[in-house]
């Protein structure tokens, strides 16, 4: 126990304290109660609820009125007097009433807090009760409420228990109508009060009076529900149903200031309610916890209530739907409503539904809410809303089993079905549950246990009755047509019952139409036909949206049964049956059709596809299929009527039949009598046509409607349109005519005669000729046309009298029959060739003359082999076909005919071409090669035609032996291709050796595109080499080989692309090795005679060795190289080695290694002359790439020892010699390091020879005699011979403590300085006023970028030179590179400086608030400067201009403001002079830069004060300079790798730079791609060379870079140079987008593809063409992501990310973002021509750039239509 607890125990125990009662303001308790009464009406509510629970059955209110007050007459409640005939108060109920918070202990009770009672004090101060023979007064003492108790007078005495009420204040005279809404709900589930009435004064304005019939049982099947809570403290007993009638009479017009009553209004209403008996189990526990709270036990029974009216009893009550008063809206609610949850009397929570429900809830304190809050009350409370939810399922499957068994009762009638539905849509509608308020979960846990609890799905109305939800389906229109049998929910049930419908759906319980629902419908019964109509509607919706399958639709065809009517005649088919369907447009809706065609009347609403595609494999019933069902009906043999309609329905469809329904229509219709004739039904081809009137007795056609039947269906049939021929030749004697009249006749009836009677015609001989006797007849085909012309020509004519009219019928007939018009072709060709040179002109002419009519469709020149032409060949008069001659003079050099001149006009109607075609003149020439006297002829013959040959004439003439030479000068011709001879001239280098020619400048140009050259390129020449190498050394020498060979050399980058060549020249024995003859003569110091000795022979490349050393070479004499890099690095392509590596030393020193002082001076020397060997000749210091990494660190760490004697031994191919040395080099195989051996008097050239394999990567002879005499002549000689001594060794001690003076006197200096600064400025402070403070700017520290050890050596450098510029100072030591030392760096820059000047830092000044940063250019602010305004709109635009310029590059980082080293520029251009500044003193003038005679100090500091016109123009000058100064790949100063050539060479540590955006790629990490883009260069890194090899080669990766090499295009174009100066790329490097290596720009294709490219059709720009168009992104997918995945791509970078390819981010080339770009790309690299670190220098120059060049951009941009 605690010691508190312990004080308190003592504190009450001990008889000493005091003790008092706790006092309660009554006064302030009452009124924080009734706060929590805020509801309307709540005094007369718990009134009610009293006398209901006192078994009271009438009630009276009576509100007691004051006198008319006012000028209106008011009249207010004064007094409220409440009666009830209940059980009078018991002694129990007197102390309760005078008691607060007690409650009623009776658990059947509603009351549980025990402070109803005093919601009287609401209204009243002191209210008075009478009750049996007592009565009992309460009034106030102060705050303290005090009761008085006694009995009544005996005649006080009564049945009625009276509250009397004065009031406080007086109140508003209730309003009939609200208050009569609140009787009536609040008397809905009262047991006992049955009676109300409401008086005023003494008139009864209200009176309710209640009436329940007896309780009606309900039979419950257990097993179908579960009964039970779910926590099992409620059990459902059982149920009962009891009907109940309210009759009420209202006074609604009552008139408070007169009394006037007005009319009653009469209203009875009827309702039902369901009573459920629960028996309540609860543990001790949740009694005690319950009995805590509510101050009562739970009850161990209770009831459940639900009130409702259903649709008859909602209907039938009077005053629910006249809305004006809404008395009983709360009684009844409509089923749209929700009730309300009566605890005793109504409160604010809804049910959800329209069902009132009454039970033993307990509410909130001021009993309008139900207690969700309470964790013990909550669980009671939800418990029994769950019975409520079993209990209103219960009361639905009753009320819709009532209505099912009506629809199993009662006939079958439309209206009994429509009030059976409406019922069904009342209950439904009242029992759909809706959110509740202001709990939701009240409703939540009705609507669930409503549905949950019985085991079997709820019925619903449907349109076949009450059925189960999961039989009834949902309305569908689309089936509604047909759909019967199967239960539907009705549309308007649907509809007013969406809630439920909507719950019912969700749980699956209520589904859509499903197919299996339609084959249950069709299994059923006969569809008639318009449900087939409606079926088959659905059927096709349904298809195109749902997916079915083949045995779904055998399945609906199968099962779909219909009744066919046919007038009086019914017959049943399935649509199984159905195999076709009619056209309209081919028979008429009632024509007569198979039972396999589904009726007219059913298909006539469904188009064409959607019978062919959805019902199997129905088709159209064609004319031919109903032909042949029509012709087989025995009417079509007999009723000449009914054949003739038939017939007409065939003629009208016969022409839109294809050819083969045809034939077998006119083959079904043709054996058959279907013609109606004058003599009956004939077959076709013994009828004839009315215009038939030859004889009388022709069975002509004769038809009802003239032209039912058409001609031409009958003339197809056979009818025939003319008497026989046949016939007609009969009665030829019995006519009398002769050949003309019979030809005037045939010719009227030619339309009508057949195929077959006019082959006839044209076999019989029926016309005589002209030059024959008359009894002699020919056949029309052996007879020309009676005319003047023909007759000339003496051909047999035609016998006419009178004039031949070409145009007539029977001319037009007798040619139909073969009457010849014109001479045929091979007859006027015979006659032609044949005839005398008179008749052959005129039958010439005549064929010119014809030739439009007859002869252009008739003539083919190329089958035309007999000569009739008649032409020239070699002056000889000759007869050519069509195809021998021309038209043209020039081929007659090679001896072709030409046409006749008088006939050149006609040329081409007799099919003569001007020209022989390519192929025959290359054939011609083919087969007779030409002579030199004819070949300048010939030669310019073809040259006029070169526009006539393709591509593969060119490559046949080029290979072709046609070009005559005369080597032998002795007229004997060879033949050879044109690519084996040139032109040349006489001074051509290889005159001697290839064949040149000149046959003019015309035969020349011929020449030249057959393949011609003026010279033989590399590539020919090492092919001729190749082929002869012996024959062109025997002739040319050594001299011309070798130069032949350097040739072949510098262009071997080309030549090795020819893998053939290449292979053949490393297979064959063409190139040259020398030989030393006598090794004997190498130590003669006679020159002359040691070259004599030299032999040349011609060899392999594997046979021939790379001389790297001179020593070697004489000892071994072996067949070596010419000592020259060009050819040195052209051997090893094609297999030599350097003789070195083939050569094994073993160096073995003798005796022991002792440090001599001869030794340890070499040492000391070595160390002291370090520096100096590291540099060539007088001041160059050797290229990094041959000296070996720390060389100059090593040689001053090699350890030099002495022995006797040394020996080496050198073995080389098997051949061994052995040589005494004084030096050598060995390997401390336990330290690594290096020490060197020497021996007696040591020779400086061996000693050299050894460091400098420590020094060099490779040792050339050269190397060792410099080395050599660096270390044995003395620093004196050496100086007059011209070497930097004093600035490569290290420093002496005078110039040491010249350094430590100089620091001294720059300290003192910088002292001084700072107290004058200190002293000017308390002099301004105290002159002017305070400048407003502004935030300084933070300065650079030019150190704090740079790499650790420049920056430690930068900060020593500055301790002996303290005015030193920090960045200049790094910069220097940059530019020593990373493998110097660092006290070789210190040394070496004190040297520079000492002797020379350096650049010294600026002092820094206190900066005034309007003066600028020295360092900076043209970026001051209003802020810290002002900024003079511009003299005109142009100078204006100048500095928008230049502040975009500044955002635009700021923006793309193409400068961050730093200092690091990135470009080289090695510059000889002039930099622009800038005018001076100012301010500056002699002291803080800057270094100055001199190249050429030009000063270039840095810019100015403001330049809108100091930039003048003058310093304009010369600006202007000298960007223009720089531009032109630019320089191409083809330069000579330019290096770059060729692909394939990958030399070995050991890898070396790379500088490690900064990131920055243009870092310089080295020469040899760059290969030059084999072809051009758009003319320009392209390069790639060898790291990445397979990646871009593969990007390059890509489609995609090929169309943008032609893109970029287009934009760059562009940019040369605006900054006016030439092309070529812009070069491609592609970097390892992520962050380099560009580089200017001595003024050649490369720039980064792969930030061109990631950042702006996107694959589409646009094409590159070019000069003509308009630039890009806009257009759409399209995904460039796997190429992109090749792009990213390069090594230090965009994603492995962290320095310059590009932006993902959506919409937003991707910068389109039709815009004009990525011409902007790179436009400030390409500014910001020509300004490094003049700067190569990245300070306000270079910014300015960018700037200028940028400024100059910027409105050739816009300009050339709008040119192109681009979007600025």
């Amino acid at each position: 126990m605690s010691s508190l607890q312990s004080l308190k125990n003592a504190l009450i125990n001990q008889s000493s304290g005091r003790e008092e009662k706790v006092e309660v303001n009554q006064r302030h308790l009452i009124d924080k109660i009734l706060a929590r009464y805020s509801a309307e009406f709540t005094v007369y509510r718990e009134l009610l609820q009293n006398s209901n629970d006192a078994g009271a059955t009438e009630a009276q209110i009576v509100f007691r009125l004051s006198q008319p007050e006012g000028l209106f007459g008011t009249r207010r409640v004064t007094t409220v007097e409440y009666k009830n005939n209940g059980r009078p108060f018991t002694v129990e109920d007197w102390h309760r009433l005078r008691s607060i918070a007690e409650g009623n202990p009776d658990e059947q009770k509603i009351g549980f807090f025990g402070v109803g009672f005093y919601s009287l004090f609401s209204i009243t101060e002191e209210p008075f009760v009478s009750s049996g023979k007592e009565c009992m007064a309460f009034f106030w003492k102060g705050d303290q409420l005090f009761t008085k108790k006694g009995d009544l007078p005996a005649e006080s005495v009564s049945q009625w228990t009276t509250f009397y009420l004065a009031l406080r204040e007086p109140m508003d005279v209730p309003v009939v109508n609200e208050f009569g809404r609140f009787i009536a709900t609040s008397i809905a589930f009262t047991s006992n009060l049955r009676k109300v009435e409401v008086l005023f004064d003494d008139s009864v304005v209200l009176s309710f009076d209640k009436k329940i019939a007896d309780p009606k049982p309900l039979t419950i099947k257990r097993d179908s529900y579960t009964l039970v809570s779910p926590n099992n403290i409620f059990n459902l007993l059982s149920v009962s149903i009891k009907q109940a009638q309210l009759d009420v009479t209202a006074y609604l017009d009552f008139e408070v200031r007169s009394k006037n009553m007005g009319r009653p209004s009469e209203f009875r209403l009827f309702m039902r309610t369901a009573v459920g008996e629960l028996s309540v189990k609860l543990s001790d526990q949740y009694i005690r916890e319950m009995e805590r709270t509510t101050k009562k036990k739970p009850p161990l029974k209770t009831t459940i209530q639900i009130m409702f009216a259903n649709h008859d009893e909602y209907e039938s009550s009077s005053g629910l739907r006249e809305g004006y008063h809404k008395m009983f809206e709360y009684l009844i609610p409509a089923p749209t409503e929700q009730g309300k949850i009566f605890i005793g009397f109504p409160t604010h929570q809804t049910t959800g539904c329209a069902m009132q429900l009454a039970a033993h809830l307990i509410p909130t304190v001021e009993r309008e809410s139900i207690d969700f809050v309470d964790r013990t009350l909550n669980v009671f409370n939800q418990e029994v809303l769950c019975m409520g939810g079993v209990l209103s399922r219960i009361v639905y499957d009753d009320e819709i089993s009532s209505i099912a068994r009506l629809y199993s009762e009662m006939p079958k009638d439309p209206e009994i079905e429509t009030w059976l539905q409406k019922k069904a849509s009342h209950l439904m509608t009242s029992f759909a549950f809706k959110p509740s308020t202001p709990s939701v979960l009240v409703s939540r846990i009705l609507g669930l246990y409503f549905f949950k609890s019985a085991k079997s799905a709820l019925q619903i109305v449907s349109n076949n009755g009450i059925k189960t939800a999961d039989q009834v389906r949902m309305p569908d229109a689309a089936m509604k047509g047909f759909i019967k049998s199967v239960p539907i929910l009705p549309d308007g049930v649907a509809k007013s019952c969406d809630v439920l419908v909507g719950q019912l759906r969700e749980q699956g319980h209520l589904s859509e139409l499903k197919l299996s629902d339609v084959f249950t419908e069709l299994a059923s019964r006969t569809l008639s036909e318009d449900e087939l109509v409606a079926l088959m509607k659905w059927w096709i919706s349904y298809r195109s949206r749902m997916g079915v399958s083949q045995v779904d639709i055998d399945r609906i065809l199968s099962s779909t049964v219909w009744e066919v009517v046919n007038g009086k005649e019914t017959s049943v088919r399935t649509l199984s049956q159905i195999k076709y369907y009619i056209n309209r447009q081919i028979l008429p809706p009632e024509s007569l059709v198979p039972d396999t065609v589904i009726p007219f009347s059913v298909s006539k609403g469904f188009s064409k596809d959607e019978l062919e595609h959805n019902f199997g494999k129905w088709k159209e019933l064609t004319t031919l299929e109903w032909a042949q069902f029509i012709t087989a009906l025995p009417e079509f043999s007999s009723d000449a009527a009914f054949v003739e309609k038939t017939m007409s329905v065939f003629s009208r469809q016969y022409a839109s039949l294809n050819l083969d329904a045809r034939s077998k229509l006119v083959t079904l219709l043709t054996p058959l009598r279907c013609i109606p004739t004058k003599s009956g039904l004939k077959l076709p081809n013994e009828s004839y046509f009315k215009t038939v009137t030859l004889f009388s007795d022709l069975p002509v056609v004769s038809l009802q409607h003239n032209k039912s039947i058409g001609e031409p269906f009958m003339k197809v049939l056979g009818v025939r349109e003319h008497v026989e021929l046949q016939m007609v030749f009969d009665r030829l004697t019995d006519l009398n005519w002769d050949h003309m009249q019979l030809i005037k006749y045939l010719s009227s009836v030619q339309v009508k005669l057949s195929n077959v009677e006019l082959g006839r015609l044209k076999l019989t001989p029926l016309f005589p000729s002209e030059n024959a006797d008359s009894t002699t007849r020919f056949v029309a085909s052996d007879l020309y046309a009676p005319n003047d012309t023909l007759r000339g020509f003496g051909l047999p004519l035609l016998n006419w009298k009178g004039k031949w009219k070409t145009y007539s019928d029977e001319a037009k007939f007798m040619a139909t029959l073969g009457l010849r018009q014109y001479i045929p072709v091979p007859d006027f060709v015979e006659m032609a060739s044949k005839a005398t040179p008179e008749r052959r002109s005129q039958l010439l002419a005549y064929f010119i003359d014809g030739h439009k009519a007859y002869y252009a469709t008739t003539y083919e020149a190329k089958s035309v082999k007999t000569s009739f032409l008649p032409a020239k060949r070699s002056g000889e008069n000759i007869l050519a076909s069509p195809t021998e001659c021309f038209s043209e003079d020039g081929s007659s050099v090679l001896g072709f005919a030409i046409l006749h001149y008088e006939l050149k006009s006609n040329a081409d109607k007799f099919g003569v071409q001007p020209h022989p075609s390519p192929d025959l003149l290359i054939r011609e020439i083919e087969r007779n090669p030409p002579s030199l006297a004819k070949a300048n002829a010939i030669f310019n013959y073809f040259a006029s035609r070169q526009s006539d040959f393709t591509p593969e004439h060119w490559r046949k003439m080029r290979d072709m032996n046609f070009i005559p030479l005369d080597r032998e000068k002795n007229s004997s011709f060879i033949w050879v291709p044109p690519t084996q001879v040139y032109f040349g001239g006489s001074q051509s280098y290889y005159l001697d050796f290839f064949d040149y020619i000149d046959f003019g400048p015309k035969a020349n140009s011929f020449l030249r595109a057959c393949g011609v050259k003026d010279e033989p390129s590399p590539t020919e020449l090492a092919q001729q080499l190749v082929r002869n190498p012996k024959q062109f050394f025997a002739t040319s020498g050594v001299e011309k080989y070798l130069s032949m060979l350097r040739q072949i050399a510098a262009h071997f980058y080309q030549i090795r692309q020819n893998g053939l060549l290449l292979r053949q020249m490393k297979e064959t024995a063409f190139l040259i090795g020398v030989r030393a003859e006598d090794p004997a003569q190498l130590d003669s110091e006679d020159s002359s005679s040691s070259a004599n000795h030299l032999q040349f022979e011609l060899a392999k490349a594997s046979d021939i060795f790379l001389i790297d050393d001179t020593i070697l070479n004489q000892i071994f004499c072996p067949l070596g190289a010419p000592m020259e890099s060009l050819l040195e690095e052209f051997y090893g392509s094609l297999g030599s080695v350097w003789l070195s590596k083939q050569v094994s030393e073993v160096h073995q020193p003798r005796g022991t290694m002792t440090a001599t002082k001869a030794a340890v001076e070499l040492q000391q020397l070595i160390r002291d002359r370090a520096p100096l060997l590291m540099y060539e000749g007088t001041s160059q210091l050797r290229n990094s790439k041959d000296i070996a990494p720390n060389a100059e660190a090593t040689l001053k760490s090699l350890q030099v020892l002495e022995v006797p004697e040394i020996e080496i031994i050198r073995t080389f191919l098997g051949k061994e010699k052995r040589q005494k040395t004084t030096a050598c080099l060995l390997l401390d195989k336990r330290s690594g390091g290096y020490f060197l051996t020497i021996s007696g008097e040591f020779d400086y050239f061996d000693v050299s020879s050894a460091i400098g394999k420590l020094m060099f990567k490779k040792v050339r002879l050269n190397d060792a005699l410099l080395l050599s005499t660096l270390l044995s002549t003395s620093l004196i000689n050496l100086k007059r011979k011209g070497f930097p001594v004093d600035r490569i060794l290290n420093l002496t001690a005078s110039r040491v403590k010249e350094a430590a003076l100089l620091q001294e006197q720059a300290r003192k200096m910088k002292l001084e300085r700072e107290a004058k600064e200190k002293e000017e400025r308390e002099r301004l402070k105290s002159e002017t006023p305070p400048p407003v403070p502004k935030k300084p700017e933070p300065e650079v520290d030019p150190l704090a970028t740079a790499q650790p050890d420049i920056a430690e050596t930068a900060k020593s450098l500055m301790k002996i030179f303290p005015d030193v510029d920090p960045g200049f100072a790094r910069q220097e030591l940059e530019k020593l590179g990373s493998r110097m030392p660092k006290d070789q760096k210190l040394q070496e820059l004190s040297n520079r400086w000492l002797e020379n000047s350096y650049q010294k830092s600026q002092p820094k000044r206190e900066k005034a608030a309007t003066e600028p940063p020295m360092n900076e250019i043209q970026k001051t602010t209003p802020e810290s400067q002002p900024k003079p305004q511009p003299q005109n709109t142009e100078q204006l635009e100048e500095d928008n201009l230049y502040n975009m310029i500044n955002r635009f590059g700021k923006q793309f980082g193409l400068w961050e403001g730093t200092s690091s080293t990135s470009s080289s520029s090695d510059s000889k251009a002039e930099t622009p002079a800038l005018p001076p500044r100012k301010s500056e003193t002699k002291s803080e003038t800057t270094t100055e830069v001199r190249k050429g005679n030009t000063v270039a100090p840095g810019p100015p500091s403001n330049p809108l004060e100091q930039i003048n016109p003058e310093f304009t123009k010369s600006l202007k000058n000298q960007l223009s300079k720089s531009l032109q100064s630019l320089q191409t790949n083809q330069n000579s100063g330019f290096r770059a790798e060729i692909p394939g050539d990958n030399p070995t060479r050991p890898e070396l540590p790379r500088n490690s730079l900064s990131a920055n955006h243009c870092t310089i790629i080295s020469d040899n990490d760059l290969i030059l791609h084999y072809d051009r883009i758009e003319s320009l260069a392209l390069f790639y890194d060898r790291r990445v060379e397979n990646e871009a090899i593969s990007i390059v080669s890509s489609p995609t990766g090929m169309k943008g870079l032609r893109r970029f090499a287009g934009l760059l295009k562009l940019l040369a174009n605006v900054f006016t140079v030439t092309p070529n100066t812009m070069h491609i790329y592609f970097d390892q490097k992520g962050e380099t987008v560009a580089f200017n290596r001595n003024k050649t720009l490369f720039f980064n294709a792969r930030y061109y593809l990631g950042l702006h490219f996107i694959d589409g059709p646009t094409e590159v720009p070019n000069e003509s063409a308009p630039l890009l168009d806009k257009e759409k992104r399209s995904n460039m997918g796997g190429f992109r992501q090749r792009i990213l995945n390069l090594p230090g791509a965009f994603g492995n970078s962290g320095a310059f990310t590009p932006p993902e390819p959506t919409e937003t981010a991707v910068v389109r080339e039709s815009d004009s973002e990525a011409y902007y770009y790179w436009f400030m790309v390409a500014c910001h690299e020509l300004a490094h021509n003049w700067v190569s670190e990245h300070n306000s220098q270079h910014e300015f120059y960018l700037s200028s750039f940028a400024q100059y060049y910027m409105k050739n951009l816009v300009r050339t941009l709008q040119e192109h239509n681009v979007n600025l």
